[in-house]
């Protein structure tokens, strides 16, 4: 059951910005050939929602040069707000968030003793290279 997962969530995932489309079910060895067959840009931009599975097959994916690794905003927030809190603090996190500040993300939970608080702050922790400056993204066409 796992791997049907995994499988739908590479192919909701994964968007070339070309006219080639296919699909793959239940397939991830095809649907990662198929993609490093295909005439690649200088950058792959591989957007995730933070599932072990969903990188590991970023990882077959062009080079580590190549590949430019994005966790997606709405699984972001939906993680920050599993966390619970004031609304103020929520906010002010995920405007920081939303311009790349995520050590200043994680110190506002510092002290915060609650187990979705040290969840929240892991997986920052675990994502921090994957969280871009969404802004400027955004005002750049991505």
């Amino acid at each position: 059951m796992k791997e049907k997962k995994e499988s739908v969530g590479i192919i909701r995932q994964l968007s070339y910005i070309a006219f080639v489309a296919a699909a793959f079910f239940q397939n991830n060895a095809d649907l990662v050939a198929w993609v490093n067959s295909q005439l690649q840009s200088e950058v792959i931009t591989c957007v995730g929602d933070g599932h072990d599975g969903v990188w590991n097959l970023f990882n077959q994916i062009g080079t580590t040069e190549q590949r430019r690794e994005v966790l997606d905003w709405y699984h972001l927030r939906e993680n920050l707000h599993k966390v619970g809190g004031s609304l103020k603090r929520k906010r002010r996190v995920e405007s920081q968030l939303w311009l790349m500040s995520t050590v200043e993300a994680i110190a506002e939970f510092v002290g915060v003793r609650a187990k979705e608080s040290k969840n929240f702050q892991k997986y920052l922790r675990k994502h921090q290279s994957r969280i871009p400056d969404y802004q400027n993204y955004l005002a750049s066409g991505y």
